[in-house]
């Protein structure tokens, strides 16, 4: 993976969160090919005034690998989608 395919699901991560007003954790995890755990599938973020955009931060390490720093998340965004009883 390189910094310019990074680039590239970043952009398609922020089209799901434009799209939708919400990026799972799990979401981002299949993207960047990192095995999904149970606290993926809650956590997130939800598009708000103060986050409109999701975007991270790539670092490249002297070595050639990378470090993704992802944006601070709610550890549980069920709330945004509609309950069965609604």
């Amino acid at each position: 993976m390189n910094v310019v395919t990074l680039v590239a699901y970043e952009c398609r991560l922020n089209d799901h969160f434009q799209l939708y007003g919400y990026l799972l954790l799990r979401d981002v995890y299949e993207a960047l090919c990192i095995r999904i755990t149970r606290e993926s599938l809650v956590a997130g973020w939800v598009k708000s005034e103060k986050r409109e955009r999701f975007e991270y931060e790539v670092h490249e390490n002297s070595d050639g690998t990378f470090n993704i720093a992802l944006p601070d998340m709610e550890s549980d965004i069920r709330y945004v989608f509609p309950s069965e009883e609604s």
